[in-house]
């Protein structure tokens, strides 16, 4: 069977990041343009195996821009001017994924065996302009200034290729097994990658209680925009006593890698990641059918990830010199419980009770978040031994001693983010409610 497909997704959206603290004036619009195109195709020999290969390309190409050339401000009332950084992107990405179902084979119990590729090639080239930002004190004075140098053209490209096997492994009636894993090379990430899975289901008293775990190790793409950091306008701190006087010389922070476990690169030289962000979920989930019409479901899913990409702004005041640098050392880490009793009223309504408890913590200054999808205007400096709570802009500290009366951008102890969300679920509807849930094992090996 041979199926084709074609999708386009553009979107126009102005002011995308307005709020109470953003006017329209100094937020930035976006836009975007793609096309997906591609064909699967699905091939039964005659011993009952199963040939399935997709292969699938994507164009997207994207933009965003403040509302004029106004120099951005920023103070503890908000945002004003306008957005300092305007951006265009171009991408493509092609994959290919053959994956062979072995017929099931017979073996203390049944077997079914799959088998396969990935192959993936992604690239992107495209322009990151900045005008400069402005950081006023209170009374409406220059605190600080940030300008930017260099021509921002940016450009980079990777190359993966993975295979993977697993097993779906039925005992006996009561008991399930799937195990599997992946091995994966990258051409600006890690250059072999080994992350195994396992599952298993038991089911017990008749089929009325059904336990599940499973466990996965994952390792995931390198972010294009870290492969390219370098290219980016490098940004150029000034800074200014309470007459408006510049205090030292100008600072300029100049793009870097400080990369784990790899040995130092000189400051502004590119560089192979050599790195990509590494996942350990693992989770277990009990349901009991305590009547034909009710149903109970209790879970706990706990998931860390290390080696995130981070942005680090590192400032020597007294030598006047400083750099912005991509580090791998970045963690979060998830936990989540959920308990949800589902009561089924007739053939077509049904009513859930659902309560959810989760925990969300890890660094700030993720790549993902300080350059996507807008650029933030001020990076934090990331200290590790300092544990506090994210909070607004109002909450912004004054750091006297450093700057009497002023607002400082390099010290303020805003370095951990702290989520702790708990939330209760009724619903009662004439088809099913949804449900919370989640299983390291239903990520695809494919």
């Amino acid at each position: 069977m041979l199926n084709f497909h074609v999708n386009t997704f553009p979107l126009e959206l102005d002011f995308a990041n307005i709020n109470a603290l953003i006017p329209q004036t100094a937020s930035t619009s976006y836009g975007r343009s793609g096309v997906s195109a591609g064909f699967s195709d699905s091939y039964q020999f005659a011993s009952g195996a199963v040939l399935n290969t997709l292969v699938r390309y994507t164009r997207f190409d994207s933009n965003a821009h403040g509302q004029g050339p106004a120099d951005m401000e920023i103070s503890p009332e908000g945002w004003a001017g306008n957005y300092f950084n305007s951006w265009n992107r171009n991408s493509n990405q092609l994959e290919v994924l053959p994956a062979f179902q072995l017929s099931t084979k017979s073996w203390h119990g049944s077997h079914e065996v799959r088998l396969g590729a990935d192959v993936l090639y992604r690239s992107y080239d495209g322009t990151s302009i900045s005008h400069p930002i402005q950081l006023l004190a209170q009374d409406g004075a220059v605190a600080e200034r940030i300008d930017f140098q260099g021509a921002g053209l940016l450009g980079a490209s990777d190359a993966e290729v993975s295979e993977f096997i697993q097993d779906r492994w039925t005992l006996n009636s009561h008991l399930t097994l799937n195990f599997g894993s992946r091995l994966t090379s990258q051409s600006i990430g890690r250059e072999a990658s080994f992350a195994p899975r396992v599952g298993a289901a038991y089911s017990l008293n008749g089929g009325n209680t059904v336990i599940r775990a499973g466990a996965a190790e994952v390792y995931g793409h390198v972010p294009l925009l870290a492969a390219d950091f370098t290219s980016n306008q490098e940004r150029v701190l000034s800074f200014f006593d309470a007459s408006g006087a510049l205090i030292g010389q100008p600072i300029v922070l100049v793009n870097s890698y400080f990369i784990s476990g790899a040995p130092p690169s000189a400051p502004g030289t590119p560089r192979d990641p050599g790195s990509s962000p590494r996942t350990f979920s693992w989770n277990v989930v009990l349901e009991h059918q305590f009547r034909k019409n009710l149903n109970l479901r209790a879970s706990y899913l706990d998931s860390q990830t290390r080696n995130l990409f981070l942005l680090d702004q590192v400032v020597d005041n007294a030598g006047g010199t400083g750099v912005l640098a991509v580090r791998n050392t970045g963690i979060s880490n998830y936990r989540q419980a959920d308990i949800t009793a589902h009561y089924r009223l007739g053939e077509r309504a049904d009513m859930s009770f659902s309560y959810t408890w989760s925990r969300g913590r890890g660094d700030l200054n993720p790549l993902s978040d300080t350059l996507v999808p807008f650029q933030v205007p001020v990076i934090r400096p990331m200290l590790r031994e300092s544990c506090l709570r994210t909070f607004p802009i109002a909450s912004w500290l004054q750091d006297s001693s450093a700057f009497p009366g002023k607002w400082s951008s390099v010290r303020w102890p805003m370095y951990i983010r702290d989520c702790h969300i708990q939330t209760w679920t009724f619903c009662k509807t004439m088809s099913v409610c949804p449900t919370t849930s989640a299983s390291p094992f239903t990520s695809r090996l494919t």
